[in-house]
Order: C-alpha cells, then structure tokens, then sequence
C-alpha cells in the first residue's frame, strides 16, 4: 500500500517508527522515573493529615444608595475584612454568601465560620443603625421644618428598603482525609511524572546517541 493511498507521508511513517524505536531503547527509564515520582506523590499525598471543614451561608443585607439596592457589603469587601476568619464564596446572581473554614479540629473549624458570621451580622447592623440614627435625627428636623422634603423622603425610603444580613441554616462540618487534596495532588503528581519522565528520557537518549556516534578524523 502507498503512504499517498493511506494519507500519510514517508515523513510521518519515519516519525512513527522513531518514537517507537525511542519508547522502545528507553522504556526502563521511562517506568523508573514515572514510578519513582509517582510513588513519591502518592506518599505526600496520603500522609496528608486529616482537616474538618465547616460551612454555612448568609445572605447579605441590602440597603438603598442612590436610588438603588445595594449590598451592604460587597463580596470583596468581605473578603478584604474578614479574610483572615474564613473563606468566601458568592454564589452568582445572589445575595448569598457560602462561609468556610478549614482546621484540624472540628469544633475549630465550627467556631471560625461561627466567628466570621458573628462579627460580619454584627458589623452590618452597626451600619443599618448608624443610617437609622441618621435618619432619626433629620426626622426630628423635618417636624421642625428645617429639612428639605425629598431628603426627608429618600432617608425614609432608605431606612423602609434597607434588610438585616442573617444566617441561613446550620454550620455543617465534614472530615477531609488526607487534607482533603488527595485526588487533586495524585493527579497533578501522575502528570508530572509521566512528562519528567519523557524528558529525562529524550536527554538520556540524545546523550547515548551522541556517544554512539563515530568520531570523524
């Protein structure tokens, strides 16, 4: 058969039957490195200690600004502030936010995302209110008739669309093994191998072959 009627080159066929010849003269050292490095990843991996990660959700308030709803805090907002308490996860198209924490304790993990709730409802409420004080203050005014009507009308219509930030459901924790990173480690660990091992194989291949070659006088 001609390699036109089969759609491929002599080129292509001499590439083929070089990188057997290759796989071929290098095999061993091909499965000692990728079994080597393989082996090394696995153990990582697997001594890994067990983690305990506790989640929970929130749903931020809102409030009005400039004539539009507004979170009270935007997500990265909150991961700038409370960054070093627990990690945040928007949920798209919603006020919800998902709050986690890792740790090797459970009750550690359960009380880090607990703690991080805490001090963000906390922290919203203190702005809610200092917008309710404020509010409170120029209703005072109004009665006295020294503050501008539309003023008066936006603070109120601030203060009646504004909304607490609240925790929905319970804090769930689950045991992680091995860190929870096995999988992800092993497999990152196995690609690598196979292409350290590829190129340890080719520089060990060219080394040998340019040994082989006759020295010309």
């Amino acid at each position: 058969m001609r390699s036109e009627d089969t759609g491929m080159s002599d080129q292509d066929e001499l590439n083929l039957i070089d990188i057997l010849q290759f796989l071929q003269r290098q095999q061993q050292t091909i499965l000692m490195v990728f079994l080597t490095i393989t082996i090394l990843v696995f153990s990582f991996a697997i001594t890994r200690p067990t983690q305990y990660q506790s989640k929970a959700s929130i749903v931020v308030g809102e409030r009005l600004f400039f004539q539009q709803q507004q979170q009270i805090e935007s997500i990265d907002e909150i991961k700038y502030l409370y960054g070093d308490l627990a990690t945040f996860n928007a949920i798209k198209n919603t006020r919800i936010v998902e709050v986690s924490a890792t740790a090797k304790l459970p009750d550690l993990a359960t009380t880090n995302v607990q703690n991080a709730i805490q001090k963000i409802i906390q922290k919203h409420k203190q702005i809610l209110e200092a917008k309710k004080m404020e509010f409170n203050d120029l209703l005072k005014t109004q009665n006295e008739g020294g503050v501008n009507r539309a003023d008066f009308i936006r603070l109120l219509d601030n203060a009646a669309s504004s909304s607490l930030t609240k925790q929905i459901g319970s804090i769930e924790t689950t045991k992680l093994l091995h860190g929870g990173i096995f999988v992800k480690v092993f497999g990152i660990g196995v690609f690598a191998a196979i292409f350290l091992a590829l190129i340890i194989s080719i520089l060990k291949d060219y080394i040998e072959r340019s040994k082989a070659k006759p020295v010309l006088g």
